[in-house]
């Protein structure tokens, strides 16, 4: 890599032209260093020792991100798991039905808070749908008879 410094200067004639940057701003840190800068120098033998500055490279930053990529999923990972196995309904399978017969105002909604407490009322609707052979269309009228799980 080449640097190029390049002074520029008034072109007349022969006289040279100083200028005191000083007087601008006297107080500026850089100008107080100009003219105070302590002098410093190394003793040999009087404590000084070597110290190892640890490098960062791009190889290293990368393996400390994907480390902690990995931890994250796995911690999002076992999360989920454990929220599965908390859900108390998660994978109960109805162990009996009971038949129903439907009287007037009856819905499924208010058949599976009645009647199934074990699951969330949703997810009762839906399997009294599925084994009842129900769909979104379907309309319950009064005598119909209804399979209700038990569990």
């Amino acid at each position: 890599m080449m640097i190029m410094t390049a002074v520029l200067a008034p072109a007349w004639g022969g006289e040279e032209l100083e200028f005191n940057y000083g007087s601008l701003a006297p107080n500026h840190p850089a100008v107080r260093a100009k003219h105070h800068s302590p002098r410093l120098r190394l003793v040999p033998g009087l404590g000084a020792e070597t110290v190892g500055v640890p490098v960062l490279s791009w190889w290293r930053i990368a393996g400390s991100v994907g480390v902690f990529i990995l931890a994250l999923v796995a911690a999002v990972t076992l999360g989920a798991l454990v929220g599965i196995s908390l859900d108390p309904s998660f994978g109960l399978v109805p162990v009996d039905y009971f038949s129903y017969t439907v009287l007037p105002g009856d819905n499924l909604w208010s058949l599976a808070a009645a009647n199934v407490t074990a699951v969330p009322p949703g997810e009762a609707v839906a399997q009294m749908m599925q084994i009842n052979h129900l769909d979104a269309a379907s309309v319950l009228q009064t005598g119909d008879q209804l399979l209700i799980p038990i569990y």
